[in-house]
């Protein structure tokens, strides 16, 4: 397999991340909605 450092990079961010949650998906999953929610506020448009 050839080392590639953006992936390298890529996989340690992930593990960092899903170590500061405890591997919790769902704790996770609840960071990434906020996360999304801050940076996309809703518009109140339908």
């Amino acid at each position: 397999m050839i080392y590639d450092p953006i992936l390298e990079e890529l996989r340690q961010f992930k593990e960092e991340y899903a170590a500061k949650f405890n591997y919790d998906l769902a704790a996770i999953f609840d960071d990434l909605k906020k996360a999304a929610k801050m940076q996309w506020p809703s518009t109140g448009v339908i």
